[in-house]
């Protein structure tokens, strides 16, 4: 049986401190270029038509930041779920974490780590315009957004639905920049 029509923003934190030997990754804030690419992506995400209506994302501070720095730009206010089962998550175990969702939702955000948020985007743009397709295939930068549509599936089958890659932007994107 199908569910709503499902939709998935995907957000890899800002740019980060690089820390030193001895600071836990897990506590790496934001430097001054991933807050003003977090404000950035906040307005990018007010701009959008379809709004997320719970957050998901890592419990490590950089990711905490990032979400916070993008909801102040977005204005957005919706329920929150922090998880250290998202820190530095592989694209299967995002997966797992969507798989239980409530049907009753149907747009998530999900706010993570490289290299698994790459990877997810990569492995759910099974459609979409072939040159926004190309680029997400390139990288997925700090602070990057891919938004794919699921279409009307079940969370628990999300790997397997017919989706497509609705738009993919980063911070240097929305501000005019190529890369």
């Amino acid at each position: 049986m199908p569910g709503l029509i499902k939709t998935l923003y995907i957000l890899r934190h800002g740019k980060a401190e690089t820390g030193s030997a001895s600071q836990d990754d897990h506590e790496r804030t934001l430097n001054d270029q991933g807050i003003k690419a977090c404000a950035v992506m906040g307005k990018y995400l007010a701009s959008q038509p379809v709004a997320p209506q719970l957050i998901l994302c890592s419990d490590a501070k950089r990711t905490q930041n990032t979400w916070k720095l993008v909801k102040e730009a977005s204005k957005l206010s919706v329920p929150e779920e922090y998880t250290d089962r998202l820190y530095l998550a592989s694209a299967n175990e995002v997966l797992n974490q969507l798989s239980s969702l409530p049907e009753t939702i149907s747009a998530v955000l999900v706010v993570g780590h490289n290299p698994g948020l790459h990877q997810l985007s990569i492995n759910l743009a099974k459609k979409g315009d072939e040159a926004l397709i190309d680029r997400l295939l390139l990288k997925f930068p700090t602070c990057a957004m891919s938004t794919v549509e699921l279409g009307p599936v079940l969370w628990r089958d999300i790997f397997h639905a017919d989706s497509t890659l609705k738009a993919f932007t980063t911070p240097v994107m929305q501000t005019g920049g190529t890369k």
